[in-house]
């Protein structure tokens, strides 16, 4: 395929560059993404024909996942300005919508439950509050080892 690539099905009849949302031809009012091929010009496209490929859901059920999770991050419960469909890698079924930290973070980790697991007993209870010597006390900037005197 040379040039540009076509999309019939969700053609892009309008759309404001600096919002980035448009109307779709399928879908009605839509976000887009707008992308520069060495072809030509921009090319714009309907963001939820990318979703409806890859994840195989429909507009109805990301609203209804998204009214579910009451329009907030199903982790941290943050805001969704910048977020991620949260899916399994192995078989792309969506587990959620999460904003960008909480999907980087449980990929970083990744996905695993149990790593996760350690993780949060990890926050809890760091290694060096489990020893016997160890004596903390807290300044108005650092922690300090009260035995060697070592700023951490």
């Amino acid at each position: 395929m040379t040039g540009r690539p076509q999309n019939i099905l969700h053609r892009i009849i309008e759309y404001d560059a600096e919002t980035k949302k448009g109307l779709c031809s399928r879908c009605g009012p839509t976000d887009v993404r707008i992308r520069s091929y060495k072809g030509g010009g921009p090319f714009v496209y309907c963001w939820f024909k990318r979703v409806e490929e890859r994840y195989h859901i429909t507009r109805q059920q990301y609203e209804e996942l998204l009214e579910l999770q009451d329009g907030i991050c199903a982790i941290c419960e943050g805001d969704l300005t910048n977020w991620h469909f949260d899916h399994d890698h192995k078989t792309d079924t969506i587990r959620g919508i999460l904003c960008n930290s909480c999907n980087r973070g449980i990929g970083y980790l990744k996905d695993s439950p149990k790593i996760l697991r350690r993780a949060a007993k990890y926050l809890e209870r760091p290694p060096i509050f489990q020893t016997a010597r160890a004596k903390f006390y807290k300044d108005k900037r650092t922690l300090r080892y009260v035995s060697t005197g070592r700023t951490r």
